[in-house]
């Protein structure tokens, strides 16, 4: 049957992985032998994304149909006609942004002085549908691994001296746990900061200074944000490990 005027434009919305959306066409068709197929025009001379994985579902009257595309697919709306068996429906499909970032190594283990510059190397590439910025500078905080438990440990030695001044235990536990944050890691891109596009992939080299304020003999952990992903760190102080131990 050939599309006629007053044939409805079918909408189907989603991300690359799965798209979706409902077509009046009666299942039992579908199962007395008509195919879907979904034809998507582009939005250039290139042509279209193919529509992989086509999938249809009973849906009361209608038919649920499913499908995808590429993953790198860049998101926007595309014209595109579903058949189903002899009929042809018009469709316009809005495919959604869809972020991928994949950063290895994702865990990074050393050791280094107060004030020291950390040279690491890291591989990037884009798996998603949108650029992603990597920032070229930023930072991220170090805490004292044991901090936790030291703070609490202090915080519980309460004397009357503090109990006279009035102090909450919960306040003293606030200002013991900072004590055990050991600052800010700076960090430059020195190669390969600014916009990763759908599906590129790029070598990365980053340039971390230590804060002044951890200490020798103590280890730190930290989160360190890259675009969409966090990365996980942990630096051991080289020195003198302090034999002072939380009661």
């Amino acid at each position: 049957m050939a599309v006629q005027q007053s044939t409805p434009t079918l909408s189907f919305r989603g991300t690359p992985i799965l798209i979706e959306g409902l077509v009046p066409f009666d299942y039992r068709h579908i199962l007395g032998g008509a195919a879907v197929r979904v034809s998507l025009g582009g939005r250039d001379k290139k042509g279209g994304p193919e529509a992989l994985n086509v999938q249809t579902l009973p849906s009361g009257p209608a038919t649920l149909v499913r499908f995808s595309v590429s993953e790198n697919t860049p998101a926007g709306s595309y014209n595109g006609e579903l058949h189903a068996g002899e009929s042809r429906f018009p469709m316009v499909v809005e495919i959604e942004g869809r972020r991928q970032l994949q950063v290895t190594p994702s865990r990074f283990s050393f050791a280094a002085s107060p004030g020291a510059q950390i040279t690491v190397d890291l591989a990037a590439v884009n798996g998603g549908n949108v650029p992603v910025e990597i920032a070229e500078a930023g930072g991220f905080g170090l805490f004292d691994v044991q901090g936790a438990d030291r703070a609490i440990g202090e915080a519980l030695r309460s004397d009357e001296a503090a109990n006279l001044k009035g102090e909450r235990r919960v306040d003293r536990l606030i200002e013991h746990l900072a004590n055990e944050h050991g600052g800010l890691v700076r960090v430059q891109f020195r190669e390969g900061a600014g916009l990763l596009a759908p599906g590129e992939f790029r070598a990365l080299k980053a340039l971390l200074r230590m804060p002044d304020g951890i200490k020798p003999g103590r280890a730190y952990s930290g989160t360190w944000p890259v675009a969409n992903l966090r990365l996980s760190v942990y630096v051991d102080v080289p020195g003198y490990i302090e034999s002072k131990e939380v009661q």
